[in-house]
């Protein structure tokens, strides 16, 4: 399952009783969250796992934007990717998480930054059913 949001989520989230995600304990997950928290959170969002996986890497992952990954380190530790990629500077797809969720990351973040521009942004795809990234350089002026 993957859970599709502009901006994220607020953590916290409960593993069902039985263990089982389904569309009605995803659905009863969201209605928890508020507006503010879909649209526009950052902090305590990025720097925090979910806690919707189980310690095998079972359970929803969610997927958003709004920060670009160029940003990242301002709201969260990742490594040393700072969600550059290296060669060219360029936004790319982050995955975070997975320390304690047999290393299923728990959060994807796939602003590439496009907004920015030509120096730092680029369009990113994710393909969801096997994890394929492509990526979409900006015309300057574009």
């Amino acid at each position: 399952h993957y859970i599709m949001a502009h901006a994220g989520i607020r953590p916290g989230g409960q593993l069902p009783a039985d263990g089982t995600w389904n569309d009605s304990t995803i659905d009863a997950l969201l209605g928890e969250q508020t507006p503010d928290d879909l649209l526009w959170i950052r902090h305590g969002y990025w720097d925090a796992p979910t806690g919707l996986l189980s310690a095998e890497g079972e359970g929803p992952v969610v997927v958003s934007g709004h920060t670009p990954t160029v940003s990242l380190g301002r709201y969260c530790e990742v490594g040393g990717l700072a969600g550059l990629d290296e060669e060219s500077g360029r936004g790319q797809i982050v995955r975070l998480g997975g320390e304690d969720t047999a290393g299923v990351p728990d959060r994807i973040d796939i602003d590439c930054a496009a907004a920015t521009g030509s120096e730092f942004g680029r369009v990113g795809i994710l393909r969801l059913d096997d994890g394929a990234e492509f990526y979409a350089n900006i015309n300057p002026g574009e």
